[in-house]
């Protein structure tokens, strides 16, 4: 009987610390997510339906690489006024902001983002998150940064969200800024009047709907190329 309680015993103690061991293991691989601080949604009303974040401000289901590994199955937020990728704590208890510069790459939905510093060869100066919006023969950057503005009114404090946009293709091997159709066009080389003719017909124009108007010429230029 004592052979029987110590052989149970020893079985016991094996499982705890193989569970043990599991915990640990499942705590080091999720630690990353404590390197960030925790983040608060802003506790006031922002006029015309503005919000902080891309696309919304409910978390969606997405991956993060982060110190070159691929995280699946996290919920993200992406805060478009301080750059900052956000989930939940391993605990779900709080949302935590990621070191951004450990970040190579996330996904929100079917949304890419990659990150650029200045020093890469071929940033051309870009820094921080950047959407991908084309990869083919052409590739296309997006770049959208939010601001807040405050009114004075007579009804108090209004605030505003005010957004920026810039778009970026690659060229030569280098990202170019897209800022009119002509600087669009002559990233096509000897294809430019192709694409110009192609987008005359098209009726789409470059100030009245850009991000259609790029995506447009570049998708044409790609099949033609």
């Amino acid at each position: 009987m004592a052979q029987q309680d110590s052989a149970d015993n020893l079985i016991r103690e094996a499982a705890i610390a193989s569970a043990i061991a599991v915990y640990h293991k499942q705590s080091a691989d999720q630690a990353w997510r404590f390197n960030g601080t925790e983040y608060q949604f802003p506790r006031f009303k922002i006029e015309e339906n503005g919000h902080f974040h891309f696309k919304s401000s409910n978390l969606t289901p997405g991956f993060v690489v982060y110190d070159h590994i691929r995280y699946d199955s996290l919920l993200l937020l992406y805060d478009e006024t301080t750059e900052q990728v956000i989930t939940r704590d391993i605990y779900n208890l709080n949302l935590v902001q990621l070191a951004a510069s450990r970040i190579s790459t996330f996904n929100i939905g079917q949304d890419k983002f990659i990150r650029f510093e200045k020093t890469d060869s071929n940033a051309s100066g870009l820094q921080g998150f950047y959407q991908l919006l084309y990869e083919g023969h052409t590739t296309l950057l997006k770049k959208e940064v939010k601001q807040l503005r405050e009114e004075v009114t007579s009804q108090g404090v209004l605030r505003f969200m005010e957004s920026k946009i810039s778009y970026h293709t690659l060229y030569s091997g280098r990202y170019v800024p897209i800022k009119t159709s002509r600087s669009l066009l002559n990233t096509f080389g000897s294809r430019k009047n192709d694409v110009a003719r192609y987008m005359k017909k098209s009726k789409i124009g470059f100030k009245q709907d850009t991000e259609n108007y790029i995506l447009t010429a570049i998708t044409h230029y790609d099949q033609i190329h």
